[in-house]
């Protein structure tokens, strides 16, 4: 897909990886819808950097909550009359053996990481549903394939997406592909800067909605072993 000016929005795009997979995509031309939920200020610093490149959109937007996913739809609508790339970058995690756990940071990695990515998807899909061709980029983790400790409910989210985006595949229209993006350690706040440099997994972010990686709808981005052919 050739990704200037089309629409492209980003759940999560004040931080980490999405906040450099938003800086990106606008400076290839395309309109960057930049959302946050709580950082505002970062979120407007990505606005202002993209908006040199193309013009941008502000909004914040809570995905555990239905009414400011809608408010956002309705913004979008007005604004753009469609949508052409969903990214669903927005998550949480909690680093905890599972007893260790409370009631309401399990909640939380549900209701952000799966229901709210749901949610997303389910109201945006009549924008997406209006134009020639849209993608929907689901980002997971590669935990979505492999157990580790300390990560149980994040880990059930993140393969909860894999079989969703699997699932949804094959009841999209063929001009709407969606795809389950799993990076590796990355170097961001929710992993206290460990892994991965986000640039480089924004990078493949990019390339994703471009639709340049071979990959059919339905089918895993496995950013680690993309890195790696590229060492």
């Amino acid at each position: 897909m050739n990704i200037k000016d089309k629409v492209v929005l980003i759940t999560g795009s004040s931080r980490g990886i999405g906040r450099k997979a938003a800086i990106l995509y606008a400076e290839q031309g395309a309109q960057v819808i930049v959302t946050y939920c709580k950082s505002k200020e970062e979120a407007e610093q990505v606005f202002s950097a993209c908006n040199v490149h193309a013009k941008a959109y502000l909004a914040r937007l809570d995905v555990g909550d239905s009414s400011s996913i809608q408010e956002l739809v309705e913004k979008v609508k007005s604004e753009y009359g469609g949508l052409d790339i969903l990214i669903n970058n927005a998550g949480v995690l909690t680093e905890k053996l599972f007893a260790e756990q409370t009631p309401e940071e399990i909640r939380s990695q549900v209701e952000v990481n799966l229901l709210g990515l749901m949610n997303t998807i389910c109201a945006f899909l009549p924008l997406l549903e209006g134009q020639d061709e849209a993608v929907i980029i689901n980002v997971a983790s590669r935990l979505a394939k492999k157990i580790v400790e300390r990560k149980a409910v994040y880990a059930a989210t993140k393969h909860a997406v894999r079989a969703f985006t699997q699932s949804l595949a094959l009841e999209l229209p063929p001009y709407i592909r969606i795809y389950c993006f799993n990076p590796g350690l990355t170097a961001t706040g929710m992993t206290n800067y460990q892994g991965a440099d986000p640039l480089q997994v924004a990078q493949v972010l990019l390339e994703a909605g471009k639709e340049t990686l071979g990959k059919k709808s339905g089918e895993d981005i496995d950013v680690d072993e993309l890195l790696a052919r590229v060492r």
